[in-house]
């Protein structure tokens, strides 16, 4: 037998995790959106993130906690499914 990740079941689910996550991100607002990405994948700073994007600091933190709350909403959601 397939180890557990590697089956089509497995594979199916997980990648309808990832649909939603992606669903979830796409969904927010485009600058909001933009500073989330560019913190959480791409690893910017937050300040690199406000040089970027010409914002403040604390604009990029709103963002980055929208973005985490929109995040933990899709997990729980997925999680009651």
């Amino acid at each position: 037998q397939a180890p557990k990740q590697l089956q089509p079941e497995e594979a199916l689910a997980a990648q309808q995790v990832i649909a939603a996550y992606i669903g979830t991100i796409e969904a927010l607002p485009p600058r909001c959106r933009e500073a989330f990405v560019l913190h959480i994948f791409d690893e910017y700073t937050h300040a690199q993130v406000a040089k970027h994007m010409g914002i403040s600091v604390s604009m990029v933190e709103k963002h980055i906690v929208r973005g985490m709350l929109a995040c933990r909403k899709c997990e729980r959601e997925l999680s009651e499914a």
